[in-house]
């Protein structure tokens, strides 16, 4: 049976090594999910209070790293070339302009 670490932002923030305005934006960005990873409590008008698994956050946040690594540009020894003598030529023409 997985025991779950149920936590307010405080804790959470703490225990993932980051700030609360952190845990605001991975919440407003969808990495962390409503009913998945938090539940809110109260019946606050303007907020209620949400209720945090670290467990799960961690898990997210670790998805999300995976996803970002996976993104990573990469180029081949010829294209490193061109994008180089591009760069060459235009400082060639900025400086051959200046005079």
């Amino acid at each position: 049976m997985t025991t779950y670490n149920w936590l307010e932002i405080e804790d959470l923030a703490e225990g993932l090594k980051c700030s609360k305005k952190s845990v605001y934006n991975y919440r407003d960005d969808g990495i962390f999910v409503a009913g998945v990873h938090y539940y809110s409590v109260g019946t606050g008008r303007v907020r209620g209070k949400h209720i945090y698994c670290l467990e799960l956050c961690r898990q997210a946040l670790i998805e999300r790293t995976k996803r970002q690594q996976q993104k990573v540009e990469t180029y081949n020894h010829e294209e490193i070339s061109k994008r180089i003598d591009r760069s060459i030529k235009r400082k060639e023409l900025t400086v051959r302009g200046a005079k």
